[in-house]
């Protein structure tokens, strides 16, 4: 499909996050209108990543937080390493275990004083998303685990998106810029690739004229969270409709 006169496409091509495009291109000054056209994001952010490591367990004879070590686990894996960190943070061992018709996972303490879990980085991973103390030294888990990792890929620009209540934190509310999103249904170790058209991609109108000649871009997932992508490049185009352009 040819472009329409005054229409410019801008491709982001990095492995960091986040990123800010510069263009020499000076009908990049009076932009009407901003497209995401094409998507190419890898699924290479551990489950296991900076944000769901931490666990965080009370206790009278424990240190309050451990940390898993980073990267992609399977369940049982998973579990082997929370029961190492749990273990190391005090003086007696733990077991977790996953009940094979639950799927909820227990965790168990050989002795001294009983455990509260609090909600953590790591709840969706453990499935206990708020805080629960044990019961002879036993805790069952409340929900079931989720191991799947990346679920979704939102694209934040303050410069070329718009402003989106996304969540309320302790009665604040907080607010991002997002110019569109796309679940991520690559499997681990694979690539998303979406092409959209302009009848099915977001966009965002302005009021006017906009400077886009630099903008900013940050991944995020669904939280608002910056994705960690472990330095695999991403590839972002996006359609830019200039002055004199329809």
């Amino acid at each position: 499909m040819s472009l329409l006169p005054n229409t410019r496409i801008c491709q982001i091509v990095s492995r960091t996050n986040p990123v800010t495009f510069r263009s020499g291109d000076i009908d990049l000054g009076q932009v009407s209108r901003v497209h995401l056209k094409t998507v190419i994001i890898p699924n290479t952010e551990f489950n296991v990543n900076s944000k769901t490591s931490k666990i965080v367990i009370t206790s009278a004879d424990m240190a309050p937080i451990s940390f898993v070590p980073l990267g992609q686990y399977s369940s049982s894996a998973y579990l082997d390493a929370l029961a190492i960190v749990l273990s190391d943070a005090g003086p007696f061992p733990f077991t977790v275990t996953q009940d094979p018709n639950t799927f909820k996972i227990t965790f168990t303490k050989a002795g001294g004083s009983e455990f509260t879990i609090e909600p953590s980085g790591s709840s969706r991973l453990t499935g206990q998303h708020k805080s629960k103390t044990s019961i002879g030294l036993v805790l069952d888990g409340d929900s079931i685990p989720d191991f799947s990792g990346m679920r979704m890929v939102v694209f934040q620009s303050y410069t070329l998106g718009k402003f989106k209540i996304s969540s309320s934190v302790d009665s604040k509310i907080v607010k991002t810029v997002v110019l569109g999103s796309e679940p991520m249904t690559a499997s681990f170790g694979g690539v998303l690739k979406v092409e959209q058209t302009e009848e099915t991609l977001d966009s965002h109108y302005f009021n006017g004229y906009h400077n886009c000649a630099n903008f900013d871009m940050l991944l995020t997932d669904e939280n608002g969270e910056p994705l960690e992508l472990n330095g695999c490049e991403w590839i972002l185009e996006f359609e830019m409709h200039c002055k004199g352009s329809t």
